[in-house]
């Protein structure tokens, strides 16, 4: 991953925790901060993306997959080192799985393109999962948290 460029490294790291991507997420995540902002003449995320070899392009899958390997060392290594920020990149992703699966965006504007029985299983699932995390990372805190107080 050294000769990435270090804007895809950071875009990367961010989509690890989505464990994949749809096209219009790109656009969201870029529009919330999360990850560099999608400069249409000069950056092609998706194409810089795919050209790292670190991107499956769908192979009827709802969403782009990464290599699990790759995507679950570096969710974990940023779990460890940037544990802050992956708890916020779990609890956007789980926001926006969930207004997918609602059909309406946080504005309350009708999300476009209305996904299939397919696509909303997936989009719940996801959403499941980052809700888990969040669910894990804050026992964990709390754990952590209560053998301060002991002295333990």
């Amino acid at each position: 991953m050294l000769q990435v460029p270090e804007r895809s490294r950071e875009a990367f790291r961010t989509l690890c925790i989505l464990r994949g991507y749809l096209p219009n997420l790109l656009a969201r995540l870029a529009e919330d901060g999360w990850i560099p902002a999608r400069e249409h003449i000069n950056w092609d995320l998706e194409s810089d993306l795919k050209g790292t070899n670190l991107v499956e392009s769908p192979n009827g899958s709802p969403l782009y997959r990464f290599e699990p390997l790759i995507r679950q060392l570096v969710a974990l290594q940023m779990e460890y080192s940037r544990g802050d920020r992956f708890s916020s990149l779990n609890l956007a992703a789980a926001e926006i799985f969930e207004e997918q699966v609602m059909g309406e965006d946080r504005a309350g504007q009708e999300t476009p393109n209305r996904s299939s029985d397919r696509m909303q299983v997936a989009f719940a699932v996801e959403a499941l999962y980052h809700q888990a995390v969040l669910l894990r990372l804050d026992d964990a805190h709390k754990d952590s948290a209560k053998s301060k107080l002991l002295g333990k």
